[in-house]
């Protein structure tokens, strides 16, 4: 798992890195969107099975996630 937190982590970063460089902001919108979901539905699968119980902390990182993604679609149509 700290491989998988790490190389989400840099994914982060490195879309910060181009947005603040203002390259391509709109494929970033669009790629952001599914490395998001991707990472929301991996939590699920991972951690969900073996307790379903979700701790404020991983909750308040879902409901962020999610604003994230209604973010990233919002500006993605903003620009189009």
């Amino acid at each position: 798992m700290p491989i998988a937190f790490i190389l989400a982590g840099l994914g982060f970063l490195g879309a910060v890195l181009l947005f603040l460089l203002d390259y391509r902001r709109r494929m970033l919108y669009l790629l952001g969107v599914p490395f998001v979901l991707i990472q929301i539905v991996l939590y699920v699968l991972i951690n969900q099975r073996a307790d379903p119980a979700i701790s404020p902390v991983e909750g308040i990182d879902k409901v962020v996630q999610i604003l994230l993604v209604v973010i990233l679609v919002i500006l993605y149509r903003r620009r189009a």
